[in-house]
């Protein structure tokens, strides 16, 4: 593979069949791509020598070229080819002739994609980010520092130069980052950067498709990430899409006129940043915050250019599938153009349904990093698919709000109204609070040295409903100027990586007490946090600060932590009272850094100046008022002539059924009826126990009251609930069954009982090859159900051929999957392809990973009530 890659890198693949030297082939880009990728299609752009002046011909099986473009630039040629299904992995020649030439020949290359590529997952709320700066991190080969190729030269004496880290040093020191407890890492770009001066921050790209020669090669890089993964480590990928670095190699024979903005002169931006959504922005605002460059250095990507949009979307899949990422962090992300920004998100996502993406909109306005999350509704109709953003506001609020003293200056009082304003976020659990990076004083220094202010910004970073990200060296209390942004010191090497160092954090060699005591203090904190659920999905709730102490609470249905941040210089005392929501029968809970326990069932006394993480014991059982108790009625048999069988209808009545007779109630069908209700029906000995679960959701006031009717299955389940026909197993009477279902169960159940017959109060839901039968019933019948519920459903059926077949509807679908042998990966990939077709997730679409789940009844009765709380919520 290694040997393989390599040659398809090199320019040089282009096979000397010249005639004469008229032509050449100087780029071919993306140099290979992969077979079994979901978008069946793929763009080469092709640079040399009169390129345009030849045409293309490729002769291998599953492979075709639907169109060649020429551009203003003869050099140029666009190629776009289609991809089958029965494509090979393999190398095939793109021959380029003309008459009276030989042309030239290109060796291109299809890989076989990795198993499970698609549905790998990304980073989330269970993770802990690290940034790194690759050149400051760690210079594990010096071999490397200089290149004869590349302009800058290593010169570690210089805060702006170049000091020699790279991936060989940070491979070195994925032992550290993982005994410290971080789960990601995000190194700033590793693409090559051959600009004369300040390139070691890698934002000014010169070569897209490779690393930088002075930290290393691409297959370096890709053992690095594929080292990380085996210790548990994924990696985030940094890119830029708004801008190139001067020297490009672009930029020396630009594609097209139009391929940097302003037309390839320097315009500065003005940063208004506001403006792309301010209903009263001028029009040259808006064309000046995403067209205006940066500086002279970087010239600005034009990407309502087609190619461009294109080139930098298969670059981005390009390295998620070469070097193994677990997602992509975003540079300067609504500088780019709105609409293409969201192209590109949607198509990534619909490539890898589980990576996680974040971008960059460095603001302290709620509102303006809200726009750029998928699932915000905004007032211009803007929808974007981006699943994460950095949470500025929130950082800001930190920083300011722990240095502050309150009345005209910021306080903890900026932490907790910052945190109300999360209902302004489609999705606030999935953003990425970052106590500090590369941009920014260190956050020691900001703190003003204090080592206690220190650990509470830790502390709160750690146990946000967040992802945290914290910046390398912040765990050593690394330090910087404040105040006028001097870059060089935000970025100081880190102590240890190079050979010499005095000081080495990897070992604590050199480190005061204090920098051994801070560090000790994260790795326990962080490594807690690994393990701890309640902190990465429970709920929160925080109390308004009082006498300079902030109290809030992470807590699900099985646990609680209390962290509570005192700025005082004395111990305050807090009434436990005021917290009795959480607190209700908690006798106590033990600080997860010290270990010492303290009693909640009285007053809180909080230590001076503290940040306590608290795991609260269980509160003593209260009893538990008696839920009232529906029932199931059974019909023995039940004909369905559609079918031309009998069956069992199930039936369960809620509790206030036989109390008011003027009353009439939703009603969900279900597939499988003898599996709901009782054990000793079910075909494996489980139940999915809907009767119990619906009974208790409606006694916590968490649904609505509604009629379930469960239709027993048949030996000849598979054909009732599958369309024609999968090559192994058959199926084809999904018809007759829906109109069984449709013509003769709805209108009995109609009929005889106390129903709201309308489609908005009728729903439809199964499990397995009940869950497809459920989302196609519904899909045809959206005059009869408004609501669908796929429990690990069978989208491996037929090939994949359901898959994608779904428009979008007036119907909510529900879809869910465990995460262990349950056809996860189909289910992501339904979820892809119908967000792509303009579904919009907790608006008609509920999609669910069960962690843990598997397929059968005891799994799908733990997550039932998902469904039928979004489906039947209690108003």
């Amino acid at each position: 593979m290694k040997r393989l890659i390599a040659t398809a890198l090199l320019a040089a693949c282009a096979l000397p069949a010249l005639a004469a030297e008229d032509y050449r082939i100087d780029h071919m880009e993306p140099p290979m791509w992969w077979t079994g990728m979901r978008v069946k299609t793929l763009q080469l752009m092709v640079h040399g020598k009169q390129i345009a002046d030849l045409e293309p011909s490729i002769s291998y099986p599953g492979v075709r070229i639907d169109k060649v473009e020429r551009v203003a630039n003869r050099n140029y040629l666009f190629i776009d080819l289609a991809l089958d299904d029965s494509a090979q992995p393999g190398k095939f020649d793109i021959r380029f002739a003309a008459p009276g030439s030989a042309g030239v020949t290109y060796r291109y290359e299809l890989l076989p994609r990795e198993a499970g590529s698609a549905n790998r997952a990304g980073f989330s709320g269970k993770d802990a980010i690290y940034q790194v700066m690759p050149d400051r991190y760690a210079n594990g080969n010096p071999a490397n520092d200089n290149s004869p190729r590349l302009s800058e030269q290593a010169d570690r004496s210089k805060g702006g130069g170049r000091h020699g880290g790279d991936l060989q040093g940070m491979e070195n020191a994925l032992g550290y980052i993982a005994g410290m407890g971080y789960t990601m890492v995000w190194p700033t770009p590793l693409v090559e950067n051959d600009m004369p001066a300040y390139s070691y921050h890698g934002y000014a790209a010169t070569d897209h498709y490779k690393v930088d020669e002075r930290y290393g090669s691409n297959e370096d890089y890709r053992r690095y990430s594929a080292k990380a993964r085996s210790m548990g480590i994924g990696v985030i990928q940094d890119v830029v899409l708004n801008h190139i670095g001067a020297k490009h190699w672009w930029m020396r024979d630009l594609p097209t006129p139009d391929w940097i903005n302003y037309g390839g002169k320097y315009v500065p931006t003005r940063h208004h940043r506001v403006a792309v959504a301010d209903p009263y922005g001028s029009a040259e605002d808006k064309r000046n915050f995403t067209q205006g460059w940066f500086s002279p250095n970087m010239p600005d990507l034009n990407q309502a250019n087609p190619h461009v949009a294109t080139y930098l979307i298969q670059n981005n899949i390009w390295w998620i599938e070469y070097a193994g990422l677990s997602g992509l962090r975003v540079d300067t992300y609504g500088y780019s153009d709105a609409a293409f920004l969201s192209a590109w998100s949607r198509r990534i996502t619909a490539e890898y349904p589980r990576l996680n993406l974040v971008g960059e909109e460095w603001s302290s306005q709620v509102p303006v990093v809200a726009r750029w999350q998928y699932g915000k509704r905004n007032h211009d109709g803007y929808a974007s698919w981006m699943p994460s953003m950095m949470d500025f506001p929130l950082n800001e609020a930190l920083r300011k709000g722990l240095t502050g003293k309150g009345e005209n200056e910021p306080s903890l009082t900026n932490l907790y109204e910052t945190l109300s304003q999360d209902h302004l976020y489609a999705m606030p659990n999935n953003l990425v609070l970052f106590e500090g990076n590369h941009d920014m004083p260190r956050l020691f220094s900001e703190l003003k040295n204090d080592d206690a202010l220190f650990r509470m910004a830790i502390a709160y970073v750690l146990t946000m409903p967040r992802i945290p990200q914290l910046y390398y060296g912040t765990e050593i209390q690394m330090t910087s100027s404040t105040g006028t942004r001097e870059d060089a010191t935000y970025r100081h090497d880190f102590p240890g990586g190079w050979a010499g160092d005095k000081v080495n954090a990897f070992t604590g060699a050199g480190l005061s007490e204090q920098q051994r005591s801070a560090q000790a203090f994260m790795k326990k904190l962080l490594n807690w946090r690994k393990g701890a659920s309640v902190i990465h999905n429970g709920k929160l709730m925080h109390y308004g600060p009082e006498q300079d102490a902030y109290v809030y609470f992470r807590y699900d249905g099985q646990n609680k932590v209390m962290v509570a941040l005192n700025r005082n210089a004395k111990p305050v005392t807090l009434q436990a009272a005021r917290f009795h929501e959480m607190l209700a029968g908690v006798p106590g809970g033990t600080d997860v850094i010290s270990g010492k326990r303290y009693a909640l069932d009285g007053d809180i006394t909080l230590p001076a100046r503290s940040a306590l993480v608290l795991e609260l014991e269980a509160a003593a059982p209260a009893e538990k008022a008696a839920v009232p108790r529906g029932e199931v009625r059974i019909i023995e048999q039940f004909a369905s002539p559609q079918l031309g069988n009998k069956r069992a209808l199930r039936i369960y009545l809620p509790p206030s059924y036989g109390k008011q007779p003027e009353r009439r109630y939703p009603v969900l069908y279900m597939h499988d009826g003898q599996n709901l209700f009782d054990a000793k029906t079910a075909a494996y000995g489980a139940e999915w126990g809907i009767d119990e679960t619906v009974d208790q959701l409606v006694a916590e006031g968490k649904m609505a009251e509604i009629i379930v009717v469960g239709i027993d299955n048949t030996p000849d389940r598979m054909n009732e609930y599958t369309p024609c026909c999968d090559a192994k197993y058959g199926g084809g009477k999904l018809a007759a069954y829906e109109s069984f279902l449709v013509d003769t169960v709805k209108p009995y159940i109609d009929r005889t009982l106390r129903t709201r017959p309308g489609k908005e109060d009728t729903a439809i839901m199964g499990s397995s090859l009940g869950g497809i039968a459920s989302v196609l019933i519904a899909a045809h019948r959206p005059d009869i159900y408004s609501k669908a519920g796929g429990v690990s459903s069978s989208f491996w059926w037929n090939q994949r051929n359901l898959i994608g077949k779904l428009p979008v509807l007036p119907v909510k679908f529900y879809l869910d999957a465990g995460t262990i042998d349950d056809g996860l990966e189909d289910t992501a990939l339904m979820r892809a392809v119908m967000l792509a077709q303009g579904y919009r997730e907790g608006d008609n679409l509920y999609y669910h990973e069960a962690a843990g789940g598997s397929h059968n009844e005891k799994s799908w009765a733990a997550r039932v009530g998902i469904p039928l709380r979004w489906f039947f919520p209690s108003y």
